[in-house]
This record gives C-alpha cells, sequence and structure tokens, in this order.
C-alpha cells in the first residue's frame, strides 16, 4: 500500500468517523465500504480518494477499507456524523476527474469546518 505517513495522518485527521448505526441500519462501516467502492469505481486502475487537497490512492477496496473501516471506525463513536445522510451523499456522488471526494455529510463538521462538498 503506498500511504506516506504524513497522508494517513491527514487522512485519519479528516476522515475518522464513528461506528454509530443509523435508524436504517447504516453504519459507520457500510459507509465507508461504500466510499472505498466508489474510490475504486472513481479512479481508474486505482481506488481513488479526493478533493481539494490532493487525492490518495489504493492499489484495491481491500487495502482502501484497512484504513477507512478498520482505523478510521475503530476510533469510537462520533453522534454527530448522520449515518444515513453520509450514504445517501455517497450514492448521489459524482466523480471527480480520477476519484471520489467523500461527502462532507461523512466528515466530522466540527473538526473539519473548511471542508466543502465535492
Amino acid at each position: 500500500m503506498r500511504i506516506a505517513l504524513a497522508a494517513f495522518v491527514l487522512v485519519m485527521g479528516m476522515f475518522v468517523g464513528g461506528c454509530d448505526s443509523g435508524d436504517d441500519g447504516v453504519s459507520c462501516s457500510s459507509a465507508y465500504k461504500s466510499v472505498c467502492a466508489r474510490a475504486c469505481e472513481c479512479g481508474g486502475t486505482e481506488c481513488a480518494l479526493g478533493g481539494q487537497g490532493g487525492t490518495l490512492s489504493f492499489d484495491s477496496q481491500a487495502d482502501c477499507e484497512v484504513l477507512y473501516v478498520g482505523l478510521g471506525c475503530a476510533a469510537g463513536t462520533k453522534p454527530d456524523v448522520d449515518w444515513n445522510a453520509c450514504q445517501l451523499a455517497i450514492d448521489e456522488a459524482q466523480c471527480g476527474e480520477s476519484w471520489f471526494a467523500t461527502p462532507a455529510q461523512c466528515l466530522e463538521q466540527e473538526e473539519n469546518p473548511d471542508i466543502i462538498s465535492e
């Protein structure tokens, strides 16, 4: 997996989510698995997540899930993320040029007030 330590720290600071389920059973885990699936769909030969700060590429969906699901969702409960709204935003979001941007509805807004949905 080609992730530098600096990128890892940045991503963890931006995308750490909780494990609470929404009313429809959407959880951090299921939402971030969808983010990784969309990253692979949008990334072409790689799974790429991106936005204003650049892109982060993974060789496979499993590599993406190690970071987003395995580490991000294991960080604890984040009650201010509405996982149902997050999943809806993932389903409705368009691909970037060759990447997928995690929707703002899936991020900790109080910790990331400058993040803008693509």
